[in-house]
This record gives C-alpha cells, sequence and structure tokens, in this order.
C-alpha cells in the first residue's frame, strides 16, 4: 500500500466510517498501519512541544501555554524538552499501540469467549479499535498545547468512540446498537472486576 492510500484510508476511516471500517485487517497489518501514520503526529508533537518551551507531563504548569517560554524569546527548559521528547516517542511508540493491543484482547476475552456475543477472530476486534483510534491519532500531537489541545483531543476521541463502533458493527457482523451494548458491557464488567480487585486486594494483604 503506498503511503498516499494509508492516509486515504485514514481520512475516509474517520469521514466515511460505514464504509472504510468494513476493510480486513490483520494484526500485523494493522500495527504497520498504525506505526507508517504514527510518524507524522510524532514529528507534530515535538514541533510543538518544543514551540511552547518544552513540556513535562508531570508537571501541572505544563498545562498551560502561557506558562512556556517560546525559544524565540527565551530559553528552552531543557529538562522539560527532553521529558517531551521522550513521552511523545513512548506516547506513540508504545503506549498507544499497547494499549490497543491490551483492550481489544480483554474485549475479545469478556464480549467473544466469555458472554459469546460473536464468533469472529481476534484480528476483527483489533482492526475496529485501530479504526477507532485513528481520529484522536489526527490531534494526539496537541497534548502540550495546554487545555486547549486537551479539549481538541476529547471532541476527536468522542468521535473516535462513534467510529470504533460503527468498526466493530461492521467487523463483527453485529447492528451497531449491539456494538454500543457490548462497549457498556465490556466497560462494566472491567469496573466490576477492578472494583473487585480494590476490595480483595487490601484485605489479602492485611490477612498477611
Amino acid at each position: 500500500m503506498e503511503y498516499i492510500d494509508k492516509l486515504r484510508l485514514w481520512m475516509d476511516a474517520m469521514a466515511h466510517p460505514g464504509k472504510a471500517t468494513k476493510r480486513a485487517l490483520g494484526v500485523k497489518e494493522a500495527l504497520r498501519l498504525y506505526y507508517s501514520l504514527a510518524v507524522i503526529p510524532i514529528v507534530l508533537g515535538l514541533i510543538v512541544m518544543y514551540a511552547v518551551g518544552g513540556f513535562n507531563p508531570f508537571s501541572a504548569s505544563s498545562m498551560s501555554m502561557s506558562k512556556a517560554v517560546p525559544p524565540l524569546f527565551g530559553v528552552h527548559n531543557i529538562h522539560n524538552v527532553a521529558t517531551g521528547v521522550g513521552y511523545t516517542l513512548l506516547l506513540f511508540l508504545i503506549i498507544t499501540p499497547f494499549d490497543m493491543l491490551v483492550n481489544s484482547a480483554i474485549y475479545h476475552l469478556l464480549i467473544g469467549k466469555l458472554f459469546k456475543i460473536y464468533n469472529k477472530r481476534y484480528s476483527k476486534v483489533f482492526a475496529a479499535v485501530f479504526f477507532g483510534a485513528l481520529p484522536a491519532l489526527l490531534v494526539d500531537w496537541l497534548y502540550p498545547a495546554g487545555i486547549l489541545g486537551v479539549v481538541i483531543i476529547s471532541i476527536f476521541g468522542l468521535w473516535g468512540l462513534v467510529v470504533e463502533i460503527i468498526a466493530l458493527s461492521n467487523q463483527l457482523g453485529m447492528s451497531r446498537i449491539k456494538a454500543l451494548g457490548t462497549i457498556v458491557l465490556y466497560v462494566a464488567a472491567v469496573v466490576v472486576v477492578a472494583f473487585a480487585v480494590g476490595l480483595l486486594v487490601p484485605l489479602a494483604l492485611k490477612a498477611f
């Protein structure tokens, strides 16, 4: 697939998810597509991060662009720049693909294997999660831009949820309402398990 075709698929998945998310993708193919497309937000994220004088995701002051020092008017905080570079690479190269792999695997185990709502392969679920991640991928590089960046990323993240519902419907052969229901069931199951673990672990520790 030529790079222009990959970009076209990216845009089509966001603008016309009903048609574009019917495309069959294996896990390896989807990951290769992701890393090919991730080059763009990585570069843009590094540019924005440098333009606002660095970014430290562990510092509250980094959430305000007004507190950043543009390179034109002063010296960058080298520590924040280095942290921003590391965080950008970590976000796009490791955290996001790992999150897609884990979430799709848990969804497949709970919804497909435990509740037996569908009988498709794991690759179908991963393809749907991949398509759902594309809208946020377009704007995730704005994270160093403070509150404005958070708002824009949140809006595209919500659209990504819509795309994921449509993609699950297409990939797993179910209605969109049913796809939405499986997501609600998935989230509820994860919350219940997390709550149970949160209660049991302290009790287990006290027992020792």
